[in-house]
Formats: C-alpha cells, sequence, structure tokens
C-alpha cells in the first residue's frame, strides 16, 4: 500500500496542473477613432509639392520667368471650403546685396493670394462630375510670378520662400 501512495500523489497533481494550465482569458478592447476634418496640397500626381522650384531669368525682357505648379487641395470634409493665404509678402532677396530684392505675385488658379484670407469654396476645387461618396480633387494652379512693379538692377542670384497657409473654412 506504500507503493500505491506515491502514485495518487503524482496523479492528484498531474490532474491539478492541467486544470490549472486549463485557463481562458477574454479581454476586450474598445477602439476609437477620431477623424478630424484634414486638409493636404499636393502635387498634381499625389505626391507631395516640391520644396524648390527655379524661375528662369529672361534677358530679353530683363524679368524672371513664370513657374506654375500643378497642385491638388484635398479635404475630408465635404462641406467646407478653403482659406488660402501668404504668412508673408513673398519676395527674392539677392545672396549679394540683401537690400536688392524682387516682389513675387502668387495666384491659386484665378484667386490672387495675399496676406489676407482668400476663400475658395468647396465647388471650385472639387469636380462636378462626383459620385456622393467619392470626390475627385481638380488640380488647380499654383502661379509665381515676378511683381510688375518689381525691378532686377544687375545680374545676380536671388533666393526667397512663398509661405502659403491653407484653413479649413467654416
Amino acid at each position: 500500500m506504500n507503493e500505491k501512495y506515491p502514485f495518487y500523489i503524482i496523479f492528484i497533481i498531474s490532474i491539478l496542473s492541467v486544470a490549472s494550465s486549463a485557463q481562458a482569458l477574454q479581454s476586450n478592447i474598445t477602439i476609437n477613432v477620431n477623424v478630424a476634418p484634414s486638409l493636404v496640397v499636393t502635387n498634381h500626381n499625389g505626391t507631395i509639392l516640391p520644396t524648390a522650384l527655379t524661375m528662369d531669368f529672361i534677358p530679353s525682357t530683363n524679368k524672371f520667368g513664370t513657374v506654375v505648379q500643378p497642385a491638388i487641395i484635398s479635404s475630408n470634409d465635404v462641406a467646407q471650403g478653403v482659406k488660402v493665404k501668404l504668412l508673408d509678402e513673398p519676395k527674392l532677396v539677392s545672396t549679394q546685396d540683401p537690400s536688392k530684392q524682387v516682389k513675387l505675385k502668387v495666384k491659386l488658379d484665378d484667386n490672387n493670394v495675399t496676406t489676407t484670407d482668400t476663400l475658395i469654396s468647396k465647388a471650385d476645387f472639387i469636380s462636378s462630375q462626383h459620385m456622393a461618396t467619392r470626390h475627385s480633387p481638380v488640380a488647380s494652379k499654383l502661379t509665381i510670378s515676378q511683381d510688375p512693379s518689381s525691378t532686377i538692377s544687375k545680374p545676380e542670384i536671388y533666393q526667397g520662400t512663398v509661405n502659403l497657409v491653407l484653413t479649413m473654412a467654416p
């Protein structure tokens, strides 16, 4: 009988270990998503806009050529338009003499873009040929040109930044 006692102990321990390892665990995870209205400007093919553009100098007119960049304004809020403005007055500054500056003009399609808000309605940059659930953005033209009132005194290297700001219109 002493020999059976260890067998019962081993049997009971093995049953308890199997019972304790067969526990189940359920975990419920709640997923929340906040889809805030968003606005993005991309190149006409969906890539990011270039960070640098080159204006050509036209010697016969002693002026800079115009740069035209195709751009698409996309939003996930179909009820709102977009306000467009410049953060500051765009200009090119001589790298050799900062006192020499050339003012620039910026347009988005037919809209002059200045430091005050210009409202572009949703209808102006969303195609009228869209289904109720899918919207096809239309490529706009971002045009940067030399302000006609600015002149170039002599050949130099000029650099500047155009700070374009877009916000959702209420």
